[in-house]
């Protein structure tokens, strides 16, 4: 038989209101009794009933977090920040995946819905969007987008400013002539706003635009090397740039592949500066500088704005933008020769 306040309550001779003000974590409570409680409350092996609480609040306590299944990009430092702020509200997190298809389908998400038990959505799903914004506006559930440039309900990084502090790590060392290797998921907004930031950097320094290396149609893997004989062709060139900005992990592997294969030195021929989630150093041993993608910190803001709607479902918040940090050098980048 479960264990209730009541059970509590009896066992120390104290009213079921300080129990629950106990467990509550009330300061109106006695510091004494309130570790009474607590430790009545594991020994005897009780358990809040979540039913119970969502009747009497009208909120699940939860909330969900909705993922595409193929370009949806969601590394653990992501996660773990979105579980983080979770849990700094006292609140669940529920993981759910969505399709392409599911998205496109309008019966899909009420169907959904009635077994998620959410009381607010935190959306990543990278493309088109259009019908799935629509169909979640029509089931009134607050829903926050998570790296998506929208102007409310979302939470993204500063990546036209990601792309200025990229660009002048380089340009302090002297560097003029750069490019920018995006030939891996070039469809997110993040790819022209880093590269709309690193050539303000280079017009404030009189330098001209970075040469742009991309292609069409490449793989999005972090892992695959289908970018390689396009880099190749540009690091040939006569006229090369002497430093690469990378869009990601994807790209500076390339990067570092192709300097490899033309005999050309990271660090002394060639420099490279590459966005990430980790320092690329720590993934795949190549020492390539690194700017962090402010990942962790978007997660614990996107719990907060998500949570924040959930309580205010009729807002329209604007969106948060959440700023970069500097460069985590490890030796790819020097004065140019």
């Amino acid at each position: 038989m479960s264990v209730t306040l009541n059970n509590i309550a009896t066992e120390l001779g104290i009213s079921h209101m300080t129990v629950s003000r106990a467990l509550k974590g009330d300061p109106a409570v006695a510091d004494k009794t309130r570790k009474r409680v607590l430790s009545a409350a594991m020994k005897m092996g009780y358990r809040p009933n979540a039913s119970a609480r969502s009747m009497r609040s009208g909120r699940f306590g939860t909330l969900g977090l909705l993922a595409g299944t193929v370009n949806s990009y969601l590394p653990g430092t992501l996660i773990r920040g979105i579980r983080d702020g979770c849990e700094a509200l006292d609140l669940h997190l529920q993981v759910d995946s969505i399709s392409d298809t599911q998205a496109m389908d309008p019966s899909y998400l009420p169907r959904f819905l009635q077994y998620a038990c959410v009381d607010a959505l935190m959306i990543s799903h990278t493309g088109s969007h259009d019908l799935l914004t629509q169909l979640i506006d029509q089931q009134r559930l607050p829903a926050v987008w998570i790296n998506e440039d929208q102007p409310t309900n979302a939470v993204y990084p500063d990546e036209l400013a990601g792309g200025q502090i990229a660009a002048e790590h380089l340009i302090k060392l002297g560097h003029r002539n750069i490019g920018y290797s995006a030939v891996h998921l070039v469809d997110h907004f993040s790819t022209k706003a880093r590269l709309d930031g690193i050539n303000a950097a280079l017009t404030n320094a009189g330098s001209p635009a970075a040469k742009l290396i991309t292609q069409p149609n490449a793989s999005g893997s972090e892992i695959n090397q289908s970018g390689l004989p396009t880099m190749v062709e540009a690091l040939k060139a006569s006229d090369h740039p002497t430093a690469i900005i990378c869009r990601g992990q994807a790209d500076a592997m390339c990067t570092f592949a192709a300097a490899m294969q033309l005999g050309l030195r990271v660090g002394q021929d060639l420099s490279i500066v590459a966005f990430n989630d980790k320092p690329i150093l720590s993934v795949c041993a190549l020492p390539i500088d690194t700017l962090i993608i402010p990942f962790l910190e978007l997660g614990v803001e996107v719990a907060k704005l998500t949570n924040h709607l959930a309580m205010n479902p009729d807002e329209q918040v604007a969106s948060k933008v959440i700023a970069y940090g500097t460069v985590q050098q490890a030796g790819s980048c020097h004065t140019p020769a």
